[in-house]
């Protein structure tokens, strides 16, 4: 045992003196030559302390030293003078203490003089024993969480308790970890990186624990937030009354013609670009039920979406209800009821927005039929109707009573003989503003803190996040002038999966 010892912890050599303290007359005796202090828990006993004895064996009085400077491992300190004298046949005991700081295997040695006797001095401490195995701290995308892990080992013999678990770093949340690490065993603590911005992030981990040498053990952590897809909406600030768009077409009225197709694009972009929360359906003459699922649009769908439920009115065949486009248009409304083919179409409290695409004179009594549909409408005043017909020129001005209708509802009247409809659809989809807060619908899932608004070109902070409805909530008491263009950039949490 002693060569194992002495091989982990050399020896320095021993000073050499010129003159040696003492001769055969003043000398002394050194019993026990051996200290062993055994095993020493640095948490539960701290030291231990043993002794030996100097006697005086020679005809005078001596003085002893040299006894006080342990040379070999760190733990030993003699508690005794650096010389003291002994009378003849007198004896002192030396109390020699051992106190390990952490875990360790000590030797160490006293040369006690006169007499050059050597004093041997062994301890084993016993610790936890906290160090860093390793550290993984993934790249993440800005305002995404990744998931990082420190590995502890205790290289001790006896168990590391962690008490606590200190961050110094906004980007990391613990997120778990045990209490108890066995002797030789590690541990994994998990955190959350959510990188607040790109670039290289760090945090300090402080682990209390008891380990005795490193009680508050420091691990620096490093990782690198990017930024992700970015995505970008705009649209024009215009509240407007959330509505219910019903088309009723006279299909033989725009038959082939290659102005509608730009005309009706122009009509779906407006409505997204003025952040309108509509619901959108359209009937030809042949049937008051819409051709094919789905029965109507609404504001989620895309630009396609609605286009398509717009086309299939415009595509069909002429039918019953020719001439008698407001009948068609309360016929639908009986739809909407349980059981039709467009429930779910009518919302409370929205408005009823009617567009009347015809060629033909009406066959019915306009007025009273638009009358009974505003009575089915929650509000007075909430139903508007827009036409366009032929209103002279190379037309004849047969429909002229759906443009009067039209000019009484407050809609828009478009000219079915101009060269372009474009505008004219445009003004259909270009609704009444009110003072209202807005609620703009995201087209994808966010990273929350990663939302900027910009109102004209300069930062806007007049809004919230709702995350539940993943929408944009505008505040009516800062909002943004009528008209302004409004754009929302933001990070897709799409690459936080």
């Amino acid at each position: 045992m002693l060569l194992a010892l002495v091989a982990c912890a050399p020896l320095r050599d021993w000073p050499v003196e010129d003159d040696p303290v003492g001769t055969p007359e003043s000398r002394v005796a050194v019993t026990p030559l051996t200290l062993d202090f055994g095993s020493v828990s640095v948490n539960n006993i701290g030291e231990s302390t043993l002794s030996f004895a100097v006697q005086n064996l020679g005809d005078d009085d001596v003085t002893v030293s040299g006894h006080d400077e342990p040379i070999g491992n760190e733990g030993f300190e003699v508690l005794a003078e650096p010389f003291f004298t002994l009378g003849v046949g007198e004896s002192a005991d030396v109390a020699v203490r051992f106190a390990p700081v952490t875990e360790s295997t000590a030797f160490a040695q006293l040369r006690v003089d006169p007499g050059g006797e050597l004093v041997e001095l062994f301890g084993v401490g016993l610790a936890p024993v906290l160090v860093l195995e390793s550290i993984d701290v993934p790249a993440t995308v800005v305002g995404c969480s990744g998931v990082a892990t420190v590995v502890l080992r205790n290289e001790g013999s006896e168990t590391l308790d962690i008490d606590e678990i200190a961050l110094d770093g906004s980007d990391y949340l613990v997120t778990g970890w045990n209490a108890e690490v066995a002797p030789g065993s590690s541990e994994v603590i998990e955190l959350s990186f959510t990188p607040g911005g790109s670039g290289d992030r760090g945090a300090v981990l402080t682990v209390s624990s008891n380990d005795p040498l490193w009680p508050d053990f420091p691990v620096t952590l490093e990782g690198l937030g990017y930024e992700g897809e970015r995505v970008e909406e705009s649209f024009d600030y215009r509240p407007t009354q959330p509505t219910d768009v019903l088309f009723v077409v006279e299909p033989s009225a725009t038959d082939g013609d290659a102005r509608l197709a730009p005309a009706l694009e122009a009509y779906v972009e407006t409505l997204a670009a003025t952040n309108v929360d509509f619901q959108l359906t359209a009937l030809g003459t042949a049937s008051d039920c819409p051709l094919d699922e789905p029965a109507f649009a609404t504001t989620s769908d895309t630009d396609l979406g609605t286009l398509r439920v717009l086309d299939r009115a415009f595509d069909d065949a002429a039918g019953a209800w020719d001439g008698n486009l407001l009948g068609l248009a309360l016929a639908a409304m009986d739809e909407t009821l349980d059981g039709g083919c467009l429930h779910g179409f009518r919302r409370a409290g929205a408005d009823l927005d009617l567009v009347i695409v015809a060629e033909q004179a009406p066959t019915n009594d306009v007025e009273l039929a638009a009358a009974d549909l505003a009575a089915l409408v929650d509000d007075p005043g909430a139903l508007r109707v827009s036409a366009l017909v032929p209103r002279g020129g190379a037309c004849a001005a047969n429909a002229e009573a759906y443009a009067e209708l039209a000019q009484a509802y407050g809609g828009a009247i478009g000219d079915l003989c101009d060269e372009d409809w474009t505008d004219v659809f445009e003004s259909f989809a270009t609704l009444p503003a009110i003072e209202a807060a807005v609620t703009y619908p995201l087209a994808e899932w966010p990273v929350p803190n990663s939302i900027e608004v910009t109102v004209d070109g300069a930062n806007y902070t007049g809004w919230t996040y709702d995350e539940g409805a993943n929408t944009v909530v505008f505040v009516t008491q800062s909002a943004p002038s009528l008209g302004a263009r409004v754009t929302i950039a933001y990070l897709s949490a799409v690459a936080c999966e």
